[in-house]
């Protein structure tokens, strides 16, 4: 049984708790979207949840209680730990057709979390090598980002000024190899974003990646 079928009951009672909202939504709105992810898979209670709210695809906002649907992200994946399948991330895609707001939904286990991030870990160390090399000298810190649509952005700074350099070719082969990891686990890489602080020698990377 895939962690979809197992955990369907709780996933179709989250879903009842937007539905409630979108029934109320203005004409105007045919799609919409929420998604939560956790910081600590394992404490769905005290972790911090990133998202949890419901948005549609245009003006104006969809109204709901921004608390409760919180709350009910929290229990559903308490409710997924219990069932014995922990989550790392819940992404809803709400259509509005004639039998109403239908959904698709997307999972991501937390052991398929650290499966991905394993994979990533060489890529990671790449780019920040990559990036050194292409800022030369003179720098506290570094960030190499793209945030899907726009173009993608390579910074350096040296104490709180910063200019834009150009993307080198080698980063520009890196970034595509992101994509391409993630689209290989089944996600879609939204907003990928690397930082490194420090100098040549001795420096710290982290990463921020925003993906459904």
């Amino acid at each position: 049984m895939t962690p979809r079928e197992k955990l369907h009951p709780h996933i179709e009672a989250l879903a009842n708790v937007m539905r409630g909202y979108l029934r109320d939504a203005p004409p105007v709105h045919v799609t919409a979207t929420s998604r939560a992810m956790l910081d600590d898979d394992a404490d769905p209670e005290g972790s911090a949840l990133n998202g949890g709210s419901l948005k549609g695809g245009k003006p104006p906002p969809i109204r709901h209680d921004g608390s409760a649907l919180v709350a009910a992200y929290r229990r559903f994946f308490k409710e997924a730990i219990a069932a014995g399948v922990p989550l790392h991330l819940i992404e809803f895609k709400f259509h509005r057709g004639e039998a109403g707001w239908t959904y698709d939904v997307a999972l991501e286990t937390s052991d398929a979390r650290e499966v991905l991030e394993r994979a990533r870990e060489p890529l990671d160390q790449a780019v920040a090598r990559a990036m050194i090399a292409a800022a030369g000298g003179g720098w506290s810190e570094l960030t190499f980002e793209q945030r899907l649509p726009s173009l993608a952005r390579f910074l350096v700074t040296k104490d709180e000024d910063f200019r834009e350099v150009a993307i080198s070719p080698e980063l520009e082969g890196l970034l595509k190899r992101a994509f391409e990891l993630y689209t290989q686990h089944g996600r879609e890489l939204r907003w990928p974003l690397w930082r490194v602080a420090g100098d040549p020698r001795q420096y710290d990377v982290e990463t921020q990646m925003h993906y459904g």
